[in-house]
């Protein structure tokens, strides 16, 4: 299952949107994990730390689901605040919705990109929901797992 990058309308209410980017991380992450390959076929993390990513993916990925309760209780204004609605935030899910379809169709080269411009996001929302960054660094250890480049 690839990345799903929700449709945003900027005059609309971003919480829903938000909550649904934060699952889909998740579930991106999930497959990622349990897979362990790109799109093409190749695998993509360094084999010895296969062992101790999947039960730490497991103990973390729970913190996604608070996130994602988190933000969807936020204010607008903090929303605002953090660059989380409007066009701005219409603007950085294309960056992500690019770098996915990038992803799908070259496969690990520019994984670490995608991950990078989720993880601008993530940072955002994180910070307007007035979380820790458990999500952000497990994601980050993911990231630093990837074999190669």
């Amino acid at each position: 299952m690839p990345l799903i990058v929700p449709v945003y309308d900027p005059a609309t209410d971003p919480r829903p949107v938000l909550y649904q980017f934060v699952i889909s991380v998740r579930d991106f992450l999930d497959e990622l994990v349990r897979e362990g390959r790109d799109p093409t076929g190749t695998p993509l993390f360094v084999e010895r730390l296969l062992g101790f990513m999947g039960p730490a993916w497991e103990e973390g990925r729970p913190i996604f689901e608070g996130l994602a309760v988190a933000i969807s209780d936020a204010s607008p204004e903090r929303l605002r605040e953090h660059g989380l609605s409007g066009r701005q935030l219409g603007f950085k899910l294309e960056v992500i919705r690019y770098l996915n379809e990038q992803y799908l169709a070259s496969g690990k080269g520019i994984l670490r990109r995608l991950l990078d411009a989720i993880d601008t996001l993530l940072k955002s929302i994180i910070k307007a929901a007035g979380l820790g960054d458990a999500a952000e660094e497990l994601k980050d250890f993911i990231k630093d797992s990837i074999d190669g480049d």
